[in-house]
Parts: C-alpha cells; sequence; structure tokens
C-alpha cells in the first residue's frame, strides 16, 4: 500500500508544479486593460452538502495500475479493502476542477500567453491571481473546507491558486 500512496503523492506533485510552472512565477509588468479578465466565478455548490447523495467518481484509478493486469485476482491483489477509522490518512491534496466556462477561459488565456505579438504573450501571472481569475468561488471552498472540517478532518492549506485543498 505504502508504494501506492508514493506514486499519488508523486503524480500530484507534479502535476501541481506542472500548473505553477506553466504559469510562472515572474511575473511581467503588464496593463491590465490589454489582458481578457474572466468574472468572478460563478457558484458552483448550490445548497448544503447532503453525505447521502454522493456520487462515486469513475477513472481514479492511476492508469500504471490499470495497465499492470486484467484478471480479477490481480485486482484484488492490489485493493487491500477498507482499513480502520483509526488509520491516520497523512497529507492529501483535494483538487478542484473548473468550470466548463472558467476552463475555457484558461485555455484562452494560455493560447494568448505564448502566441508572440498578441498582448497577454508572456504576461504570467501569480498564484492568487490565478485563483482569483480561474479557480473556485470563494464560497464554494467555503463550502468544501467546511466539509471537511465537520468529518474531523484538518484543513492545513487552501493553495494560492485555489486549484488545491491541502488537509490531513
Amino acid at each position: 500500500m505504502k508504494p501506492l500512496r508514493f506514486i499519488v503523492r508523486v503524480v500530484l506533485f507534479a502535476a501541481l508544479s506542472l500548473t505553477f510552472a506553466l504559469l510562472g512565477a515572474q511575473a511581467a509588468p503588464r496593463n491590465p486593460a490589454e489582458l481578457a479578465v474572466p468574472s468572478e466565478a460563478a457558484r458552483r455548490v448550490q445548497g448544503s452538502v447532503e453525505d447521502g447523495a454522493r456520487v462515486v467518481l469513475t477513472g481514479n484509478v492511476l492508469p500504471l495500475i490499470q495497465g499492470l493486469g486484467q484478471t480479477e485476482a490481480f485486482q484484488s491483489a492490489i485493493d487491500q479493502g477498507a482499513v480502520e477509522d483509526s488509520l491516520p490518512a497523512g497529507r492529501m491534496l483535494l483538487l478542484l476542477q473548473r468550470s466548463p466556462e472558467q476552463e475555457a477561459a484558461l485555455r484562452d488565456f494560455i493560447q494568448g500567453a505564448h502566441t508572440p505579438g498578441n498582448p497577454s504573450c508572456h504576461q504570467w501571472l501569480k498564484p492568487g491571481e490565478f485563483g482569483r481569475l480561474y479557480g473556485p468561488a470563494d464560497s464554494d471552498v467555503a463550502a468544501v473546507t467546511a466539509w471537511l472540517e465537520t468529518h474531523g478532518l484538518t484543513v492545513n492549506q487552501v493553495h494560492a491558486g485555489r486549484v488545491a485543498i491541502e488537509f490531513t
């Protein structure tokens, strides 16, 4: 089980590192009037979160593991079943998905930032700017962190880019 946790952590770290590398830690001076700025993120969490209304997400098995074997015996060897409630989970990251509109706006921004002659070419965003423009609404982050805390988890950090919530 420990090698699987390590692989998951490495993949998450690599994805976040790539995201922040693309955003660029070096912010060039810019004229905000030249940049297409999306409006504040629309609220996606509507009402209260009901524990009984959960949806199992598909596609959450690492491709590395999916490709290792297709036999039922092999899959059951990987799935070690439920763990004790007292097992410490350690550091975990919850990655937040953008709305389709935010995703389209972000793709447009990235395209412009890499197109010579475009007013936003090389106009990188700081993580806080990225979170404000392309992250979830403040109310959604608050709803998710509140849900984590009401279930006995400790929220350690909401990353500045607002794409990840770190908790234990």
